[in-house]
């Protein structure tokens, strides 16, 4: 069944999933080990790769690479090799998920302490981030846009006077008849 869209924490939690097939993203990645899921990773981009290596290195799955090729086989067996070992790879997953959750405070009190915080310290001005107050032709790269239309007009305006001062030069020496045409 092919759909655009499926909610992926239901179906995580489905009791008769034994495996995710994923590119390695981080936040499937995530999903997958709260619910205690192996994965086989197929990689596609730059961020995905360290990921996968991760997986794989920490027990939680298999990574297959799709480049140059990949055959039907290579990923049919990394497939049986999760699911057919899959008592390995769930402890693994369940010992990882327990590390994720350990938190020394839960995240809603996380959150509170955060908003007094902010409170406590009227707005925590030294944690804003300087980049809100910069000039809107900053913000919008103006100054870089119009250093670099600069730098290309002067380079185009040198190379207009260079061709013409070697156009008329070159007049001159065949109107003198030092450079002859054929």
């Amino acid at each position: 069944m092919i759909i655009k869209w499926a909610p992926q924490q239901d179906i995580l939690r489905h009791p008769n999933v034994r495996l995710l097939i994923t590119q390695g993203g981080q936040q499937s990645i995530e999903e997958a080990l709260l619910n205690g899921i192996p994965m086989v990773v197929l990689p596609f981009e730059v961020d995905q790769i360290p990921n996968a290596k991760k997986i794989e290195c920490e027990g939680l799955g298999k990574r297959v690479n799709h480049k140059p090729y990949l055959s039907q086989k290579e990923f049919k067996s990394a497939i049986e090799e999760v699911i057919g070992n899959r008592s390995i790879y769930h402890k693994r997953v369940k010992e990882f998920a327990k590390l994720l959750l350990d938190e020394p405070v839960p995240g809603v009190e996380k959150a509170i302490w955060w908003m007094e915080y902010v409170i406590r310290h009227k707005g925590a001005k030294h944690l804003r981030n300087p980049i809100v107050d910069i000039p809107l032709y900053q913000y919008l790269m103006l100054d870089v846009i119009a250093s670099v239309f600069i730098v290309l007009l002067f380079l185009v305006t040198m190379v207009f006077l260079i061709s013409r001062k070697l156009k008329r030069f070159v007049r001159s020496l065949m109107k003198s008849g030092k450079l002859k045409t054929k």
